[in-house]
């Protein structure tokens, strides 16, 4: 929701807006901005091994009335941005 209202009310570029909004990278923002809409409420967890999870809510733009739940794996960088590897629909593997 946050990369949609930049979009929708600055200029700023789609690698500034994917950067100020946690993505990795334009092209994993343009891939998660292109599949998920409507990300609902979330949490994060922290598995044994100090990896993090999190999950939360999205609807995908090929069946936008069907909810779905994503769980994907984060990091925290030490310069203090949250990396999300996802939106991943497919079965992972949770390492404890």
């Amino acid at each position: 929701e946050a990369a949609q209202k930049l979009l929708e009310t600055t200029e700023l570029s789609i690698s500034a807006i994917a950067e100020q909004t946690g993505f990795a990278s334009a092209a994993h923002f343009r891939r998660v901005f292109r599949e998920v809409m409507g990300t609902g409420h979330n949490m994060a967890i922290k598995m044994p091994d100090g990896t993090y999870y999190t999950v939360y809510h999205g609807r995908m733009k090929s069946n936008p009335d069907e909810r779905v739940v994503l769980i994907d794996r984060m990091r925290i960088e030490d310069s203090g941005k949250l990396i999300v590897d996802g939106p991943t629909t497919e079965p992972q593997v949770i390492r404890r």
